[in-house]
Parts: C-alpha cells; structure tokens; sequence
C-alpha cells in the first residue's frame, strides 16, 4: 500500500521590485534640528552694481582725504611762513641794536636789507594769497551792507534770493560769516563783515607801496616817512581784525551747538 505524502512546496518572491523600495531622492534624509537657510541667489548683473558703488565709496573717500591733505599743509605752511616771519624780524632787531657782532657799517646795512627783503617777501606772498579772495568779497559785503540798511539783518528770510546767494558766496571763503541763526546777536552784521574786508584790502594796498619802495627805490633814496607809514598800515590791518574774527568764530561754534 503506497501512501503518498503531499508536502506542499511554497516558493518564496525573492526578487523585489523597483518600485516598492523608495528611492534616495525621494525620501530625503532629514536632520533632526533642521534650519532653513535663505538660498541668496546671485546674478552677473549684480556684481558690477556692487563694483561700480564700491568704486563711488572710494572716490569720495580719495576726495575726502586730499581735501584734508590740502588744508592740513596749508594750515601747516601758513605757521612756517609766520615762524620765518618772526625769526626775521628778530634778526633785523638784533643787527639794528648791535647785538651782532659786524664790525663794518656796509656789512650791516647789507644784512638789513637782506632781512627786510626777506620779511617784505613774506608778507607779499601772503598777500597775493589772500587779496584776491578779499577784493572779489568786498562788492559782496558792499551789496549785503546796502540790502540791510532796507531790511534788517536779523530777518534774512526776507532778504532776495540774490542777497542770499551773496551771502551764501561770501560764507565759503570765510566761514566765520554767519548770516543765519536761530539767535539774532549771533549773527554777522553786515557793518562788521565791510569793515574787516575793507581793513584787509587797505592793509593790502600798503604792502604793494612796500614793495614799489623797496624794489624800485636804492636803499639811500627811499623815502623813510613813506615807508615807516605804509608799514604801521599794513601791521594795523593784519592784527586790528584778529579780535573781530575770532570773536565771530566763536558765535559759529556757538550756533552749530544749538542745531
């Protein structure tokens, strides 16, 4: 009797498909702390703006800093120029009283006139630098003198815009002239600004006399009354407006503290 022992075979899939298993791209890995960062996306076009700002940024800054190179050293040659001024007149004191030891007298009327040649030269140029900015100023002061004596100083509001713009002018040579703030007796008035630029321009008027003196007389020939007046001039109008100036300075300061 054969028996027949059915054991069922069962047969196990191992292939797996593609599709069941995700793919890496699908299901990305995520972080446990995630932080979403800004994509910053950059163009071509960008970066020439960035160029072109930086290259503006520059310039201004290369203007800025020549601006302060350029009044640095003037600052610095005008101090020179005062230091030369006062070791020259020292000089000229001590040969006029003999403290230099020059045994003969041409000698030490030849060392007189090298030193008051050389103080005459200084304060020539310092007057060629200056004068030009004084005689353009002086019509502008005359103008703004006459517009006030119509209206008063105090309400330049109700100057003309031609007024102001003289103002305006006259403020950027001398930016000790204030003709507006929030104080009236702040304020320059027009009578003090004329009479400090017509004390320069007649200071310099003298020093040219100066010089016509001592360049085109001998020493023998010049007319020492002339010249001893043109220099008590020319000293008169260089210190007299000090105080004035100054004073005014300190008033600016004073109306830039209260803005």
């Amino acid at each position: 009797m054969s028996s027949s022992i059915s054991s069922p075979i069962t047969y196990i899939n191992t292939s797996v498909s593609n599709e069941s298993i995700p793919s890496i791209s699908e299901s990305p890995i995520v972080p446990k702390h995630r932080v979403d960062k800004p994509l910053i996306i950059v163009t071509k076009t960008d970066i020439p703006a960035q160029e072109t700002k930086k290259e503006e940024v520059s310039d201004k800054g290369c203007a800025k800093v020549c601006r302060y190179i350029l009044i640095r050293s003037k600052r610095v040659f005008e101090i020179l120029t005062y230091f030369r001024l006062v070791v020259a007149i020292a000089l000229n004191i001590l040969i006029i009283i003999f403290l230099i030891s020059i045994r003969q007298k041409k000698a030490n009327l030849f060392w007189m006139e090298v030193l008051t040649q050389v103080i005459n030269a200084e304060f020539t140029l310092l007057t060629i630098i200056s004068h030009p900015k004084r005689i353009i100023n002086l019509p502008r002061a005359i103008k703004i003198y006459i517009a006030s004596r119509k209206i008063p100083y105090q309400q330049n509001e109700l100057f003309t815009p031609n007024i102001k713009e003289t103002q305006k002018n006259v403020y950027k040579n001398y930016d000790w002239y204030l003709y507006e703030a929030t104080r009236a007796d702040l304020i320059c008035s027009p009578g003090k600004l004329l009479v400090i630029l017509l004390i320069w321009n007649l200071g310099s008027l003298a020093q040219y006399g100066i010089c016509v003196i001592l360049w085109f007389f001998p020493q023998q020939e010049r007319p020492l009354e002339i010249y001893a007046i043109l220099i008590a001039i020319v000293l008169t109008c260089e210190i007299l407006p000090i105080p004035l100036v100054v004073k005014q300075y300190k008033k600016v300061i004073i109306a830039k503290g209260e803005k």
